[in-house]
């Protein structure tokens, strides 16, 4: 392959993932407006009644490839679980954008390590690299708001339970709480409320919430509210041991923070020692350093120590793994 085509390959999948990126950015800023749209356009479409205007919705949906993948991925069982993911995390993305990006983001990676690099190795390296920060990035993202529920729920419970003993039933509460409160869980108590305007019963509301949030803080306080609203009795009381249980939990949750702290550092130490030391060889003695990659032992050394630190960076991370 000649020079001029192999740089035209690469600027065309730097220009696809790009392209790509910037996509998903303008998905992720005009996810409100979208969404309003949608649902007036929903709400239009119901009271019209017109089979004309249902027709061209549907043919409107069959045009759209993301739709068409949206569907694949709906009948394959993995759109669940990555809308799952994507709405835990707080990302505005539909399954299928999201796929999309990854293809993108792996495909281009590969082709700068195939054509830029002529490399087998750097080729599969950063492809999958390009699989994997998107992916990454999600867990990360799910991890974080996650957290942030977590620590707003105890919060809110208290609020709830405060607005029940003055009176207000456990809808208003749960709208009185939402005005009240910050973002995430302002915005997950309000599509409570929402759904339940819409006729969906309040204990299926709950659950459908526990599905996003994937807590098991949240599912303490949904399981604990649906027993109460079958059987009777004084929830706001449950609700504040509910509260009390959180904070206790959250707590707990510190103090292990703390305890795993000094053998995370010690992990990252052991992990990046030989990357130092390697990096100052290349820097004193350079030729020295180099036999590592161009002597057949020297890879092999070089591809031992690399699968001996990811196996040490899991086993690490598998030992201070404490679920509380």
């Amino acid at each position: 392959m000649n020079l001029e085509l192999r740089e035209l390959l690469i600027l065309g999948g730097a220009f696809a993932g790009t392209l790509v990126t910037v996509f998903a950015v303008y998905r992720l800023l005009t996810y409100r407006q979208r969404l309003v749209a949608e649902r007036m356009a929903a709400v239009r479409l119901v009271q019209s009644g017109s089979d004309v205007a249902r027709e061209v919705a549907r043919s409107a949906r069959r045009r759209s490839a993301i739709a068409a993948l949206d569907s694949w991925l709906g009948r394959s069982g993995i759109a669940r679980k990555l809308e799952r993911r994507l709405t835990t995390a707080g990302i505005a993305l539909k399954p299928a954008e999201f796929a999309v990006t990854v293809v993108a983001t792996t495909v281009s990676g590969a082709l700068v390590g195939a054509l830029g690099m002529r490399n087998l190795l750097a080729a599969t390296l950063l492809g999958g690299l390009g699989y994997y920060l998107p992916n990454v990035l999600v867990g990360w993202l799910e991890a974080r708001r996650r957290s942030l529920l977590e620590k707003q729920l105890a919060t809110a419970v208290r609020l709830i339970s405060a607005s029940m003993q003055a009176g207000h039933g456990f809808q208003s509460s749960l709208g009185a709480a939402a005005q009240r409160l910050p973002p995430p869980i302002a915005d997950e108590l309000q599509r409570v409320v929402a759904r339940v305007n819409r006729g969906l019963g309040v204990e299926q509301a709950l659950r459908e919430m526990t599905d996003r949030v994937n807590s098991y803080d949240f599912d303490l306080f949904v399981n604990a509210v649906a027993i109460q609203l079958r059987g009777g009795g004084r929830l706001s009381e449950i609700l504040d041991n509910i509260a009390a249980t959180i904070r206790q939990r959250l707590g707990l949750q510190r103090e292990v923070r703390s305890a795993t702290a000094q053998g995370k550092l010690s992990g990252a130490v052991l992990f990046l020692v030989p990357l130092g030391i390697a990096a100052a060889l290349m820097v004193i003695n350079r030729q020295y350093a180099m036999l590592l990659f161009t002597s057949e032992l020297g890879r092999m050394l070089v591809r031992a120590a690399v699968l001996m630190q990811v196996i040490g960076f899991f086993v690490i991370k598998r030992l201070l793994r404490i679920r509380v």
